[in-house]
This record gives structure tokens, C-alpha cells and sequence, in this order.
């Protein structure tokens, strides 16, 4: 006789999470799942609207898929992960949620706590070698809630709590612990007043802020707009647009993680901030953790600098100390939309200022374009496949239904993204292995679409790639997979070049730490779990090659890798 009953917390979160509109739960489940899969089984058994399991075989590709269902559909994602271990799986990948702030549940098993007398008890080793004094703990930091579900509770209202946090701006992961005992328990009673929460609402920008800020935009000689992530916010794109051009304000994205000005829009400036803000006299850091590289690049002391967003001084990154003038706390859209009618009314013509800029961005538009077409001449040997001509010749193929996400060797200047929500990479939190699996949660979430993922073969390799293409192939999922293979880790040996520019190590032949001999066969690691897996080699086959796996996602509906040789 089944224990899992319509009356226990298992039966009654998934019954919940149902009701709420999540429609799949992505897990790795253990042994403190069991009360859960019967309760599932119950729930189907009866026609009762659960959330369907997705069985991802490891937890840090399971958080990533959810990050990146998220930025396809803006709904808030669930995952269930083991216990200690199974936790200690997705810290990575939640560190990396927390800094982008996507609305995660994490639903944990939890190790029983009584070695007898329930029917959750503990039942093998290690339930004691797993055990913890704090588990939350090990995550806490990149969390914005955490709870343990406790005997007498009443789940719904713990869910609806749990999904309110994570929704609320500033968004991010929360995390709900269930131990096994409680989970097989029965429920409190549902309270009458539990119902989902949306999350608490956006703040509207302070109107004298924006007044402030619109004074210091009409006196500035050499205002600049510096972002990452506006973009996030679906209306910020064309709000960002039109400040530019009524203002004449040049925007420079630095290591944008979204479409947050089209790339062929008259001001946008590049993507480097270091020219542009050694010269500014207003710096307006638009959702930017990091507006320009302190090392290597200052504004003048005279300059203003005012941070904009929903969270502009980021308190959780703990050494943040660019100046501030002025912080102001809106979404990014409805800050630049009410600064747009701040403006107007004194944009009606242009001042000599505002002619000067408009006339120095044509000149660096025309200086940019110049310079994207000297970096495609073929190199000395002319077979050879370097970043900049995967870009262009990426930025030929693909069509207004692919949607790109990026984790290394992606150069922007080539390929011209211009619709929102056509491209995303990964977060600034250094954990890699994001965006293969991340591209996965795009496909599952957008299924129209076409999902490509270029990453690095360090990425890859990081992003668990038979757990990967395991679920691409399980769940039907046709990604088409870049990896960019240059042999190693690019990131080590900048550093290195960075901190000692005469270093002995660059001298070497082989550096320690920095390059992977011999190379794995990546192409044999797709095609064994069923994809359409090549190497590439050929920077003249290149366009081709590219069309041909668009081509087999498309109309094969099957997962594809390129294993592209790029030059060191």
C-alpha cells in the first residue's frame, strides 16, 4: 500500500508546484527522493496536474538548464537536487545564477535525521556519512532564502514564500531544504489565504534622480552610457535606443550578457569602454557591475558618475569602489523611459555638443567596421580558423529564430546581433560550463527556436558534457554545439601576460597549467549519445560546415557538434 498519500508534504509540493504552473521539475535525484517519486506516481495515477521529472544526470547541468529556461521564458525555474553532495554539485552554477540574478527554487533532499522508527528513517551508510550540521550553509552565500521544511508546516505557504523571494527584484536562487521523514509526513492543512505570489514589484526611479540626471546629460561635453545587462528587462532595448539618438549619447556594452542596444545602431560604441570613458565627463553605468577595468582605465576627477538599475551598487560583489555620484534604484526600461521625457523637450534641436558627438559616432562606426573588416584578412597560414572568422562566418548563418549564447571566443563585432533576446553569455561569476546546458533550458523553453552554443573546449569540458548530450538526446532537444578548440585555457595564459609581460612561462613552448596534450576526441563524445558530431579544420569549409548542422538540427530535429580547430 502506497505511503504517499494525497494528504503527505511530498504529495502536496508537487501537487502545489502543479497548481502553480510549473510544468517540469529538473532533478538528480538520490535516496531522499523516494517520498517524492511515489508521490509523483500517486499524482499521475490520479490525473492531478504535477510538475513532470526530468531526470538530468548531474545537478550543476540541471541549475544551468534552469537558468537558461528562465532567460528564454522569464518564468521562475524549479530543481530538485540530492542531498550534501548533490548541493555541493551546484554551487558553481548557483554562484553564477546569484550574480545574473535568475529566480531559481532549489528544492534539496536532506539526510534523515532519525536512524529508526519512521518510515523515512535512515536505511543505508551513507545517510550518516552524508549527514551535516548545516547544509544550506555551503550555498548560503549565493542564495536569497533558505528554509528547512519543518514537520507541522504548511508547505503551500512555504512554496508561495520561496517563489515570492526568488521573484522579487533583485531576483535570484532560494533554496528549500526537505528532509525525508517530513517530506513522507502528513501535511498541515492548506490555509485558506496560501496562493501564489508574483514577486514583488519593480520601483519606479526617484523623479527628482531622474530630473538630476537629465541636468547633468544636457550640461556634458562627453556623456557615455556604459551596460551589461539592461537588456534583461524586455523594454529596455528600444527605451535605450531612443535616449541615444534624441540625446546623442554614445553606449558602449561591456561584456554583455543580452542584446541591450542593437549593434547597428548609430551610438552604440563598442564594446570597450576604455576610450570613451578616459574622456567622459558623465559616466552613466547602466545595470554594469563593472562600467570599466580600474587597472587600465579611469574618467577624469572631474567626472560624474551615477550608477542606474535595480540594484546599482550590487552590495553583494564585496570590493565594488567605483565612485558614485548618484545611485538610482528602477528598472532599466522604465528609468530610461522616463529619462527620455526628462530630455526631449531640450533635444528638439541639437546643440553644438550633441552635433559633435552625433558626427564623432558616424566617424566611429565607419573606424569600428574598418576594423572588423581588417581582423577577417586570412593569417600567414590561410587555413587556419581563428575566433573573429567563426564569428563572421556564424554571423552569416544564422537567422532571426536562432537565439546564440556564448561562453568563449564569441567576438561581437562580427556578428551584428541585433534583436533582443537573440543572445546571451555567460555571467561574470567565473564559473564556466554554463552555456551548453544553458542552452539546452533555451531550446526546452523555446522549442521554435534554434539554440547555439560556442564555447570553449575548456567550457565544455566544464559544462559536463555527456550529462549534456545524454538530455539533448533523451528529451529531444536539437542544439547545435560549437566548441572553439584551441587547446587549453586562453584565460591562464592572459593572466600570466597581464601580471608578468616578460615572464619566463610565455617563453615556454608549453605552459604549465594553460594547454590540454593530448587533445580528447569532443566529436566521439557527442556522437556517442547520438549527435551529428565533425571536426573542423578548414577555415575555408567553415560557412559551409555551419550550414550543414543548422541545416540537420532543422530538419533532422537532431543535436549537432562542431569540433572547430582554432589557432592558440
Amino acid at each position: 500500500m502506497s505511503h504517499a498519500v494525497p494528504d503527505s508534504n511530498a504529495y502536496r509540493l508537487l501537487a502545489a508546484l502543479g497548481a502553480r504552473g510549473i510544468h517540469s521539475l529538473l532533478a538528480n535525484a538520490g535516496t531522499d527522493f523516494a517520498p517524492l517519486i511515489e508521490a509523483e506516481a500517486l499524482g499521475r495515477s490520479r490525473g492531478v496536474a504535477m510538475p513532470r521529472f526530468v531526470n538530468v544526470p548531474h545537478e550543476h547541468t540541471a541549475v544551468s538548464i534552469a537558468h537558461g529556461a528562465h532567460l528564454a521564458s522569464g518564468l521562475p525555474q524549479v530543481v530538485g537536487v540530492h542531498h550534501t553532495v548533490g548541493t555541493a554539485n551546484t554551487v558553481s552554477a548557483v554562484m553564477t545564477a546569484a550574480r545574473e540574478r535568475i529566480p531559481l527554487l532549489l528544492l534539496a533532499g536532506r539526510t534523515p535525521s532519525t536512524e529508526q522508527g519512521n518510515i523515512g528513517s535512515r536505511d543505508v551508510i551513507v545517510h550518516w556519512g552524508t549527514d551535516t550540521f548545516d547544509q544550506a550553509g555551503m550555498i548560503r552565500e549565493y542564495t536569497k532564502w533558505d528554509h528547512e521544511l519543518r514537520e507541522g508546516q504548511c508547505i503551500e505557504s512555504i512554496l508561495d514564500r520561496a517563489l515570492s523571494i526568488a521573484m522579487s527584484e533583485p531576483r535570484g536562487p532560494v533554496y528549500l531544504t526537505l528532509p525525508r521523514e517530513v517530506l513522507a509526513g502528513a501535511a498541515k492543512p492548506t490555509l485558506s489565504r496560501s496562493r501564489p505570489g508574483p514577486g514583488a514589484s519593480g520601483a519606479a526611479p526617484d523623479s527628482a534622480a531622474i530630473r538630476q540626471l537629465a541636468d547633468w546629460l544636457l550640461a556634458a561635453e562627453h556623456p557615455v552610457i556604459v551596460t551589461s545587462l539592461a537588456g534583461r528587462d524586455p523594454g529596455a532595448p528600444e527605451a535605450l535606443a531612443m535616449l541615444a539618438q534624441t540625446a546623442a549619447i554614445p553606449v558602449v556594452e561591456h561584456y554583455p550578457r543580452v542584446v541591450n542596444l542593437p549593434a547597428t545602431h548609430p551610438f552604440h560604441a563598442g564594446f570597450d569602454p576604455a576610450e570613451l570613458v578616459a574622456e567622459a565627463d558623465l559616466v552613466i553605468s547602466l545595470d554594469c557591475e563593472v562600467p570599466w577595468i580600474p587597472r587600465t582605465t579611469n574618467p577624469p576627477e572631474n567626472a560624474r558618475i551615477v550608477h542606474l538599475g535595480i540594484d546599482p551598487l550590487f552590495p553583494r560583489i564585496p570590493v565594488r569602489s567605483f565612485p558614485v555620484d548618484a545611485a538610482i534604484i528602477g528598472e532599466a526600461g522604465a528609468a530610461l523611459r522616463a529619462l527620455h521625457r526628462a530630455l526631449k523637450p531640450h533635444c528638439e534641436s541639437d546643440t553644438p555638443a550633441m552635433a559633435r558627438r552625433r558626427l564623432a559616432a558616424s566617424q566611429r562606426q565607419e573606424r569600428r567596421r574598418q576594423e572588423a573588416m581588417s581582423m577577417l584578412q586570412p593569417p600567414a597560414d590561410p587555413d587556419v580558423i581563428d575566433p573573429a572568422w567563426l564569428s563572421a562566418c556564424l554571423g552569416e548563418v544564422i537567422d532571426d529564430d536562432c537565439i546564440v549564447l556564448n561562453e568563449y571566443g564569441l567576438d561581437l563585432r562580427q556578428t551584428a546581433l541585433d534583436k533582443p533576446g537573440s543572445f546571451f553569455s555567460a555571467g561574470i561569476s567565473g564559473a564556466l560550463g554554463w552555456t551548453l546546458p544553458a542552452a539546452l533550458g533555451i531550446q526546452m523553453a523555446q522549442p521554435r527556436k534554434t539554440a547555439i552554443a560556442v564555447v570553449g573546449d575548456g567550457s565544455y569540458i566544464f559544462g559536463n558534457p555527456v550529462s549534456c548530450h545524454y538530455l539533448a538526446q533523451a528529451e529531444q532537444l536539437p542544439v547545435l554545439a560549437i566548441v572553439l578548440n584551441n587547446g587549453g585555457y586562453t584565460a591562464v595564459r592572459r593572466a600570466v601576460e597581464v601580471v608578468y609581460p616578460d615572464s619566463v612561462a610565455l617563453q615556454e613552448s608549453v605552459m604549465p597549467l594553460a594547454q590540454f596534450a593530448p587533445q580528447p576526441s569532443y566529436e566521439g563524445v557527442a556522437a556517442a549519445c547520438g549527435a551529428y558530431a565533425e571536426r573542423v579544420e578548414s577555415r575555408h569549409e567553415l560557412r559551409a560546415r555551419l550550414r550543414t548542422a543548422l541545416d540537420i538540427v532543422r530538419t533532422e530535429g537532431r543535436q549537432v557538434l562542431l569540433n572547430v580547430i582554432c589557432k592558440p
